[in-house]
């Protein structure tokens, strides 16, 4: 078979003629005799002419393959039939027009633009009124520069015959790939692998298939001329030697150095590629004497970047980057072929170009939405502002998503066809495919994002050691305090130790985060306190696991290691509570410890007695003795008896416990007495004001008199009922009694409402009363006073009512406020707060929350824990020490992660109180291991001391709910591999959601 190689010379003497057949036989003598020839007798004078030679099959070519069929599809290949071109007389072309034709768009599209944002603020004030004319001409400028931008830009693919918009050219084409090479090799250039490394001798192996196949006029856009490159990168050493020092490069060759490819050349010194690549089937490259001329490198070069990315992608400039994560992943040539195939395809379609376009007459298109938007809006600033911004994410949206699909289909395509063409079996995309939906569930479901186990796992444990460092100053009395902004500008502070607060009132966005902070808020709403330290224990906990899975441990033996750690670290807590049949002295210990974690020593240390004195005052009786069943068990201790009432008013020292109970509203009549002592107290469920009848009623008169009588027997109801209240007023208070005997006052509490009318009628009796009253209240006040409340009037006894010595209204600005002091033996108080500001008076009602679920807990429990770190300092070294070496296998390793991240809690607690956190861990381990006493860390001096002695207690139950919530949220995420966003499956028919 015979092939024609048609090439275009100057008419020259015979012995200056040289065939590709003598190239590819003798490609260094032949190409060397030519260019001495060229140089000695060309002329500027010498007129082109056309040389035809033929070539035979039996040409000594490199074929990659031995196979017959395969080396006929190469040797019918393009490059074969190549242009033997000696050199270039031709002159350079220039541009007709003044300015290039990439200026001349760039100018229109600026100009179409301004003209319609321009546009409607000529309508908005009226202006083609004035100037019609020039009004018309200025809307048909857009018009006409949008058809010349598409005339100019239209282009047509040559392989595939789509219609595309391409806004630039070649050269600018290459701009920007030259400033995305250098922007990409300035940031993967440290972790370039060098030539050796069989990860660079794949990809290398690869490409050179490829590159055979790949029509270099389709990339290539500074290449003047169309035959391909020689020598081979094997045979310029062997001419380097025949031709001197200089080298063939120095003959007619000048090298420009443009701003634009200075950085570029920069960036290559710097960073010199992995290897390079180019086709087998390139037997020689020509060489020109035109000065003005520069020819390129045809060679590939390839950058393998040792990163764990699964990603590659190519750029113009012939610059092939492909990342390990990807090779590691693949492990096959032909899938790698799949995947470099279609980033190659992207660049000889001009991918890149066609989306600028694209991306440029959105642009213009969305513009223009901003400028009607702000013609129509401009005396609304916010709504203009939102519509803004709406449009901004709807540019963005459909910059990103509208365009991309189409052209990775068409790359998918055009890189099949690359693959097939180099040897590769295109069935293997289908292999590529599902080894990538392995590790994108993108390709299955576009809605969905996945991230697999080892990103999983460092997404998780990210989330969690970003929230534990966020709370970590909480920890302890020497805590910080946080400030919370929320969107409207309020400020709420937060003291220390009261993690309940700072997560509830935090926006998180990470999801492991979220889900920590959940579990840290269940915490405190089933115990009431630990919240801070759940989170630091969790962190720490998938940070310890971490060290050892990126030594190769498996998740899975970290998380046996964390449930049998967990196991013996709860049986460790049972043996080291202290059982105790709690004091006032030792309840007063341990809401100290709770209070000063939140509040300011010295009112701590005030509160704390309060604190203990209303949880005993509201604690159930114990049962008698030699009760059995249900009678023998304590009734559970109500926390809702304490009523927590704020007053800002004075300083924090200045809140106090009341005996008694305190209410947020007075009278609401201006003559009712302020002040009653030896009241009886009646509480009442009854309307005292008219009310309307359940059925649709009327009643029509026709006279004055009608109307007094309808009126009249309206208040008869109530009238009957405050005859009632008063009677019983008078039997109770007006009675005989001794010469020493005080008077008796009466008060009625109403939870309904009293009207005006009976308002006066009590108030001529000397009742005190009080209309609707909380539910809550009317229960304290049946336990604070006694009396039975009741729901009607008609059975009232003295039997009914309570008694307190002393009922008040105290005024404080326009608020008013009840008190009810002097109970005999109350079951229910009121803690009132009182402070200079809101800040103030919030942080002690936490404080006073956190206080008192603190000792209920102790009083249930029967037994405490030492404190100041001293539990997690023993249990660390119980299970490194016996459970550690009891432990089968490699679940000894997550033992040892567990006592490790149990220790956070001591370090933190020194760290806040400022000390060095290695040497008062070393100190109070040694001092525990030594002598075996119960050991923590002294706040005020860093020295280790003994918890029990100086009454720092936490509670049983925080420490057991902590070490349960702990174990089992860390175990879940580090079982997760993946994690998902949920979305609208695409599987789903149109329309369903």
């Amino acid at each position: 078979m015979l092939r024609r190689a048609v090439g275009i010379f100057s008419r020259p003497p015979s012995r200056l003629l040289v065939t590709p057949f003598q190239l590819a036989l003798n490609p260094a003598s032949a190409r060397l005799d030519s260019v001495s020839a060229i140089n000695s007798r060309i002329t500027s004078s010498t007129r082109p002419g056309l040389y035809l030679s033929t070539l035979p099959r039996a040409s000594p070519l490199k074929l990659f393959r031995s196979n017959s069929l395969l080396a006929r599809q190469q040797i019918l290949l393009k490059y074969n039939n190549v242009i033997a071109r000696g050199f270039h007389s031709t002159q350079p072309r220039r541009d007709v027009f003044f300015f290039a034709l990439p200026a001349l768009k760039g100018y229109l599209l600026e100009l179409t633009r301004f003209t319609l944002v321009l546009l409607p603020f000529i309508w908005r004030y009226r202006i083609w009124k004035k100037y019609p004319r020039w009004s018309l001409a200025l809307l048909q400028i857009p018009i006409f520069a949008v058809c010349i931008i598409v005339a100019l830009g239209l282009d047509q693919s040559p392989r595939t015959e789509r219609w595309r918009l391409l806004m630039m050219s070649k050269r600018e084409e290459m701009e920007w790939a030259r400033a995305r090479f250098t922007e990409c090799l300035l940031d993967d250039g440290p972790h370039l692998l060098r030539e050796g490394d069989p990860r660079v001798d794949q990809v290398r192996r690869v490409a050179e298939r490829l590159f055979t196949v790949v029509e270099d006029g389709e990339f290539d856009a500074d290449h003047v001329v169309s035959s391909p490159g020689w020598p081979p990168r094997s045979e310029e050493p062997q001419l380097a030697q025949l031709q001197g020092p200089a080298g063939p490069w120095s003959t007619g060759r000048r090298v420009h150095v443009t701003p634009a490819s200075f950085g570029k050349m920069q960036a290559q010194l710097l960073y010199p590629p992995s290897a390079t690549a180019e086709s087998r089937l390139m037997p020689f490259r020509p060489e020109t004497s035109n000065p003005t001329k520069v020819i390129d490198d045809q060679a590939w070069r390839l950058y393998v970047v040792d990163l764990p990315k699964v990603n590659a992608f190519a750029l113009p400039t012939r610059e092939i980057f492909v990342y390990t994560g990807l090779i590691d992943l693949l492990e096959d040539d032909t899938l790698l072929s799949g995947v470099m195939s279609h980033e190659i395809a992207h660049v000889t379609q001009r991918h890149a170009v066609e989306n600028a376009g694209f991306l440029n007459i959105a642009a213009i298109f969305f513009d223009t939405l901003r400028g009607i938007s702000f013609a129509l809006t401009v005396s609304f600033p916010f709504l203009t502002d939102g519509i803004g911004t709406i449009l901004n994410l709807m540019n963005n949206y459909v910059a990103d998503r509208a365009y991309s699909r189409k052209l990775e289909s068409e790359a998918d395509a055009v890189g099949l066809e690359f693959m097939a063409r180099a040897g590769y079996d295109p069935r293997y995309a289908l292999d590529l495919w599902e080894v990538m939906a392995a590790v994108d569930i993108e390709l299955i479901n576009p809605k969905a994002e996945s991230i697999r186990r080892a990103a999983a796992l460092q997404v998780n444990t990210n989330g969690a050691m970003g929230l534990a460092n966020v709370v970590k100053g909480n920890l302890g009395p020497r805590g910080t305090i946080k400030m919370l902004v929320d969107g409207a500008g309020n400020i709420k502070m937060t003291k220390a130790g009261d993690g309940k607060v700072l997560l509830s009132e935090m926006q998180i966005q990470n999801p492991t985060a979220a889900m920590i902070a959940r579990t840290a808020v269940a915490q405190d709403d089933q115990v009431g306190d630990g919240t801070t330290s759940v989170v630091l224990l969790v962190g720490e906990l998938l940070k310890q696991a971490d060290r050892y899975i990126s030594e190769g441990v498996h998740p899975t033996v970290i998380a046996e290691g964390f449930d049998l750690a967990k196991k013996e670290a709860l049986a460790f807590l049972e043996t080291y509570k202290v059982p105790s049949k709690l004091d006032r002295i030792q309840l007063i210990a341990v809401a100290h410890t709770s209070l000063s974690t939140k509040l300011h020593p010295k009112l701590a240390f005030k509160l704390a007695a309060d604190v203990v004195d209303a949880v005993l005052c509201i604690r159930a009786p114990p049962p008698p003795e030699g009760a059995t069943g249900v009678a023998a068990i304590r009734e559970p201790i109500d926390l809702h008896m304490v009523e927590i009432m704020k007053m800002q008013h004075r300083t924090d020292l200045d809140t106090q416990l009341v005996r008694g109970l305190v209410m947020d509203h007075g009278g609401r009549h201006p003559d009712m007495p302020k002040r009653v002592e030896n009241a009886f107290i009646l509480t009442l469920n009854v309307s005292l004001e008219y009310e309307k009848t359940e059925v649709n009623s009327g009643f029509f008169y026709s006279s004055a008199d009608q109307r007094e009588k309808l009126v009249e027997s309206e208040r008869r109801f109530v009238d009957a009922k405050l005859k009632k209240i008063v009677e019983l007023k008078n039997l109770v208070c007006d009675q005989a009694v001794g010469a020493n005997e005080k008077p008796k006052g009466f008060v009625v509490i109403n939870q309904k409402g009293i009207d005006p009318l009976s308002l006066d009628v009590l108030v001529k009796n000397g009742i005190l009363a009080l209309r609707r009253a909380k539910r809550r209240n009317m229960e304290r006040l049946q336990l604070i006073a006694g009396g039975v409340a009741q729901n009607s009037v008609d059975d009232l006894t003295p039997e009914v009512l309570g008694y307190a010595g002393l009922v008040y209204e105290h005024t404080l600005g326009e608020e008013k406020y009840t008190f009810v002091e002097d109970v005999k033996e109350p079951k229910g108080v009121t803690l009132l707060i009182k402070g200079p500001n809101a800040h103030t008076i919030a942080q002690i009602q936490d404080g006073i929350r956190d206080g008192l679920r603190a000792v209920k807990n102790a009083l249930e429990d029967e037994s405490l824990v030492p404190g100041a770190g001293a539990f997690e300092v023993a249990c660390a070294a119980h299970l490194s020490g016996p459970i550690k070496k009891a432990a089968k296998g490699r679940a000894k390793l997550g033992v040892q992660a567990f006592a490790d991240a149990l220790l956070i809690i001591p370090k933190t607690l020194a760290a806040n109180g400022g000390f060095d956190v290695q040497d008062a861990i070393v100190s109070v381990q040694q001092d525990e291991q030594s002598s075996g006493n119960i050991v923590g860390i002294d706040l005020n001096t860093g020295e280790p001391f003994d918890p029990t002695v100086e009454g720092v207690w936490d509670n049983y139950r925080v420490k057991r709910q902590m070490l349960h919530s702990c174990s089992v949220i860390a175990v879940n995420l580090l079982s997760t591999d993946e994690i998902l966003r949920a979305g609208r499956s695409s599987l789903k028919p149109d329309g369903q959601q």
